[in-house]
């Protein structure tokens, strides 16, 4: 397969595919589009860990969403299923660990957010050993505010040490500021179909240097422009690179060429 795009952060192992999951893979293989395709629990990484081995293209990651950390009441617990992630995770398609972070919309129990910090850092302890970039999922509480994204950076600013092959900021929705701090970590930001309908973001894409920037569809959620209302796949990660490319007043091939080779670097494909 020649791999022209990768769609960096995608879920075609979840059930929203199962009754078509080979079509939605072959439509994006035929426009040279590779997926890496991202673990929220242990069953999911599993299952995206088979898909990843079935298709060509196709990549996986090993992690533990922070909406699993209302499971947990203890570290201990976290430690004991981090484990299998653990183990999972040194499997070969596996090239990142992830998604993790801190998630606070609807969420005001602290305890849950203190579970979901401890399972964020128990996981940057496993990228640290496998030598795996980790994907951090963060979203701030129902009013907008940016807290999320604030206490991982607190987290991984005190942790630096830990960022052996650094990361990428999913769905990143910060400020320009926000955006150096992580850039001042290392990492790098994955771009989706909300920035072809929410101008919102034109200008931290302006902001961010280019060859920090990746592409994902985020399937099946939050499809482009021309499909919202619709379940997103990842042929449809196309439709974000205009969008980059007027951002950053280069031509769309030139980005495409510069955001597949960011994406090979970052998770050492």
């Amino acid at each position: 397969m020649d791999i022209k795009i990768i769609d960096a952060h995608t879920h075609v192992h979840f059930p929203e595919f199962d009754g078509d999951r080979d079509a939605v893979i072959k439509r994006a293989q035929e426009k040279g589009i590779g997926m890496i395709t991202i673990g929220t629990d242990l069953a999911l990484t599993k299952k995206a860990i088979e898909v990843a081995q079935k298709y060509e293209g196709v990549w996986a990651t090993a992690g533990i969403h922070p909406h699993e950390a209302k499971r947990f009441t203890c570290i201990n617990e976290i430690k004991k299923e981090v484990v299998s992630l653990e183990a999972f995770a040194k499997e070969k398609t596996v090239v990142g660990i992830g998604e993790c972070g801190i998630d606070l919309f609807r969420e005001d129990d602290k305890n849950v957010v203190a579970m979901q910090k401890e399972l964020f850092i128990v996981q940057l302890e496993v990228a640290h050993r496998l030598k795996k970039p980790v994907v951090i999922h963060s979203r701030g509480s129902e009013n907008g505010s940016l807290d999320g994204l604030e206490m991982i950076l607190e987290i991984l600013e005190a942790r630096s040490h830990l960022l052996t092959k650094k990361g990428v900021c999913h769905f990143f929705t910060g400020t320009k500021e926000i955006a150096d701090r992580f850039l001042a970590l290392g990492f790098s930001f994955t771009f989706g179909g909300l920035v072809t309908f929410n101008r919102g973001f034109d200008e931290v894409m302006t902001h961010i240097p280019i060859e920090h920037i990746l592409v994902e569809t985020d399937a099946p959620f939050v499809a482009p422009l021309s499909h919202r209302g619709e379940r997103n796949e990842p042929s449809y990660v196309t439709e974000v690179f205009p969008v980059i490319a007027r951002c950053k007043g280069i031509e769309e091939e030139v980005v495409r060429t510069i955001i597949l080779k960011n994406t090979y670097a970052l998770f050492c494909l």
